[in-house]
């Protein structure tokens, strides 16, 4: 019973996190959970340490900080794309948690250091060579993920988790993959939620349940720009900050605004060496 509870808590945080930029409700994020409004809202803050409405707002500002610094989307279009009733709210809300105004902090995007470089060094200053080796089409495909929110070295428990019920319901096959992405903006000093996910495919036949706390994802079909980081696996955020820099030099490219996904091809203690494909999800 324990476990059922908290499956529909874990929906309905998904669903906030699929639906944030709609005008969602209290009791319609407690019906994804099939909860009472009442009950829900004690539940939520109980298990997850916050209420349902500021996980809301936490989930919406911390994407528009992805938005102020990749895009030029104008802070009044930025607060309706996630969800504000107005751009006043999101101003007020944003300025409360990063103690400056959305206008302020997208100041930050011209101080961005590139990887390597002195903190002083702007970006403008440095023309990045295309990191992306293709751009690739994927069918749509059934995760089977386990969400981490703690320190990058409890890790290897989560991972150890993944294995053990994969394991247990046959999941876990050949080809030996698991995937794996950041639902959080790039890696950016104010940003808090540190949400990371591991999963293994589910064959398309599969028909069991999928254990707790494991859940369901879908890796959207689409077409993703591709590059591969094949050093060691400490070293992949500085892959990723070439990729976002020169994503940023180049705000024509139609990125979508779904987290990037990792199939980890080699990783060690399993292999000697590493190597990982980064896809980056483009609009339709």
């Amino acid at each position: 019973m324990k476990d059922d509870l908290a499956i529909r808590l874990m929906k309905a945080r998904r669903y906030i996190e699929d639906h944030y930029s709609e005008a969602l409700l209290l009791s319609d994020v407690a019906k994804s959970s099939h909860l009472s409004a009442f009950h829900f809202h004690r539940l939520f803050k109980t298990y997850f340490g916050q209420t349902c409405i500021d996980y809301l707002n936490l989930v919406r500002l911390e994407k528009s900080i992805q938005l102020l610094l990749m895009t030029n989307v104008s802070v009044a279009d930025i607060s309706f794309e996630i969800g504000f009733e107005n751009p006043e709210t999101f101003i007020r809300n944003f300025k409360k948690k990063f103690q400056l105004t959305p206008q302020a902090y997208r100041k930050a995007k011209e101080s961005i250091p590139f990887p390597g470089s002195s903190l002083g060094t702007p970006i403008q200053s440095k023309i990045i060579k295309n990191p992306f080796q293709k751009s690739r089409y994927r069918d749509l495909e059934n995760v089977c993920m386990i969400r981490h929110s703690g320190s990058s070295g409890s890790y290897r428990r989560t991972m150890q988790i993944l294995l053990d019920k994969s394991l247990q319901v046959g999941l876990f096959r050949e080809p030996f993959l698991i995937y794996g992405r950041s639902i959080d903006p790039p890696k950016l000093e104010d940003t808090s939620l540190r949400r990371i996910e591991f999963g293994v495919p589910i064959p398309k036949h599969f028909k069991k349940e999928i254990p707790f706390p494991l859940e369901e994802v879908k890796f959207r079909k689409g077409t993703y720009l591709s590059l591969f980081h094949k050093d060691s696996i400490r070293k992949i955020e500085v892959t990723y900050q070439l990729a976002y820099h020169y994503l940023l030099q180049n705000p024509n490219i139609p990125l979508s605004d779904e987290p990037a996904w990792e199939i980890y091809h080699k990783i060690p203690p399993f292999y000697r060496s590493t190597e990982i494909e980064i896809l980056f999800h483009l609009k339709d």
